[in-house]
């Protein structure tokens, strides 16, 4: 059984709706996603319907690998799975073994080397495990949002009992056959069963669809590609570096192009999100800058002024533009530094605003003249406004104490912090968190 359910909890499962958005995103398109966390502070969740056609090995055993999301698993072309070490590997299995916890009836989350164990002394075998790497993740109220946007999502509850059935039959398919699957027939099946699939004739529609999915072959077959290839000379290592250049430039294209449309805030949200995870060096950030990146972020954040999570994720692009001299200039010119400084005061609750905000003023205040033009846009107070507002939040702590460093190296900077109640503040984060990195260096020499 499954049906429509308003209720994000553990054990319930999101469908991916069809539509523009996962053009952009197609490791998300026509998904199938099941929530394993829900907390106040995040919400988490494993795409159930990515199998690969690659496997990783637990000491004699072996298991076939299914992509479990863009959080720790690989998002786009150029991040190849299994590539870093901080990837994380997770199992789902349907019975109570050691070592496991319970995310709804039927189903249980392990690591593999708990999974390893129960195999090794018979308990369970290779096939009653779905080995993910990557995850879904959501932060304070952001899937409920999307939810309530109505654009990304379905929300089902459905028999959680029967998720796992199918699984060691999938196994055996795919060490039988090894080829490549996008997981339509799952999501098919259950969208239609929450009678949303429709048929027809909306040929605008029809070519977003197939659009979206070309784009999920394209990641499905990355995913897939094999890290052994050897590069037999400078030319073919000179032409897959070429190829990775033009895929990153187009998606910076693709995003740019959404963010210029009429979007609502949790589609500028991810399309910030996105963005700054393609900004990484200084090419990437001159391509973005010239194709009006700066433009479009400042934009949307005008745009979603009552959003914390359009201001945060922004914030978070703008502090990877703002490490460049020539962006820096420019977001000072377009009054970035007003925008970003009104959203730290609008949301003075929300940390992922302050951290993300005091990253930017950290970056922004570079030079004597920038630190003076930050500290008179009010930043001073509202940095400190934000650091006691979240005194336990070791992230805001971290950044915030980092930009107050930053602009208080111009010395009437130095007189502003003090008679704001800096000294204090300070005081406060070397107290409750003593072994923060940037606290522990900086405080001190505040």
């Amino acid at each position: 059984w499954i049906h429509r359910s308003p209720l994000i909890e553990k054990g319930s499962v999101l469908l991916a709706k069809p539509g523009e958005w996962s053009v952009m995103f197609p490791f998300f398109h026509k998904s199938v996603i099941l929530i394993t966390d829900h907390e106040d502070e995040y919400t988490r969740g494993f795409v159930l319907n990515r199998p690969t056609i690659r496997s990783v090995s637990s000491g004699r055993l072996e298991f076939n690998v299914w992509y479990g999301g863009p959080c720790e698993g690989g998002s786009d072309a150029s991040t190849r799975l299994f590539d870093a070490a901080a990837q994380r590997h997770f199992c789902l299995h349907s019975q109570p073994l050691p070592g496991s916890d319970l995310v709804a009836p039927g189903i249980y989350i392990t690591e593999p080397w708990a999974a390893s164990r129960s195999i090794m002394e018979g308990k369970a075998q290779v096939d009653d495990f779905m080995l993910l790497v990557g995850h879904c993740m959501w932060g304070p109220g952001q899937l409920q949002a999307e939810l309530d946007e109505g654009q990304t999502w379905e929300m089902a509850a459905m028999d959680t009992k029967a998720v796992l059935r199918f699984l060691p039959r999938q196994h055996r398919a795919l060490r039988r056959r090894r080829c490549l699957s996008r997981g339509f027939p799952l999501w098919r099946r259950l969208y239609r069963r929450i009678g949303k699939l429709v048929e027809g004739n909306d040929i605008a529609r029809e070519h977003v669809e197939r659009l979206s999915d070309a784009e999920l072959l394209r990641f499905v077959q990355d995913l897939s590609q094999s890290q052994d290839v050897e590069r037999s000379d400078a030319t073919d290592a000179s032409a897959l570096e070429g190829n990775e250049q033009v895929q990153w430039q187009d998606t910076v294209r693709k995003v740019l192009y959404l963010m210029q449309q009429d979007l609502s805030a949790s589609q500028q949200e991810n399309c910030c999100e996105a963005l700054r995870n393609l900004i990484v060096d200084q090419d990437s950030r001159s391509f973005a800058t010239d194709l009006g990146a700066i433009e479009s972020v400042l934009a949307a954040m005008k745009a979603h002024s009552d959003a914390a999570g359009v201001q945060g994720h922004c914030a978070g692009t703008l502090t990877h533009l703002a490490a460049g001299l020539r962006e820096r200039e420019l977001i000072f010119n377009l009054n970035g530094l007003d925008v970003v400084v009104s959203g730290m005061q609008q949301h003075e609750d929300a940390s992922l605003v302050q951290y993300k905000g005091c990253a930017v003023l950290a970056n922004l205040a570079a030079d004597e003249e920038s630190q003076v033009t930050v500290a008179q846009s009010g930043a001073i107070p509202r940095i400190l406004r934000g650091m006691e507002r979240h005194l336990n939040e070791q992230l805001v702590q971290d950044y915030c104490i980092g930009a107050l460093f930053n602009v208080s190296r111009a010395p009437q900077n130095m007189v502003n912090l003090v008679l704001s109640g800096g000294e204090r503040v300070v005081r406060a984060a070397l107290q409750i968190h003593p072994d923060a990195p940037t606290v522990k260096k900086v405080g001190q020499v505040l």
